[in-house]
């Protein structure tokens, strides 16, 4: 990460925890997701992973986090505008084959989800995926589908 942008987010970090009411939740969302980004591990990390780890381990952002549930559950606004969202796989025809192995994913997904509700879906997908039994599932989705 650059010095200037770990100076930026820091004070953005801040600014946000001082003065939650000045910021929207896609304001708050947008340096969480720059903070990611820049953190992001090389060798595969997703954006997802990076976003969860930065969420949980990082001190400025588990600062603007909770500053961004904080507002959330003030205002009930969204962390995104809806207007950017791009159409998800069954919107654009093209949802993933099923596998019995992904099918266990997404219950895994949505069990962690059950227990940290502040979690987005993507979120508690990319925690399950960090588990050795996540990557064990994922090689074995994998395995299936090149055999269809």
């Amino acid at each position: 990460m650059s010095t200037y942008t770990r100076v930026v987010i820091e004070k953005a970090a801040h600014a946000v925890e001082a003065r939650p009411s000045e910021f929207t939740a896609v304001q708050i969302k947008k340096y969480l997701d720059d903070l990611a980004t820049d953190e992001r591990k090389p060798l595969g990390e997703t954006i997802d992973q990076a976003f969860a780890r930065v969420a949980t381990r990082n001190e400025i952002g588990k600062k603007l986090f909770r500053a961004l549930r904080k507002r959330q559950a003030e205002t009930g606004e969204a962390d995104h505008d809806p207007a950017d969202e791009e159409p998800t796989a069954p919107e654009r025809g093209e949802a993933p084959p099923e596998t019995p192995a992904l099918r266990q994913l997404y219950d895994l997904a949505d069990d962690h989800r059950k227990q940290n509700p502040n979690k987005t879906r993507a979120q508690s997908f990319a925690a399950i995926m960090q588990t050795p039994r996540g990557a064990a599932l994922y090689r074995q989705h994998k395995a299936e589908l090149a055999q269809q």
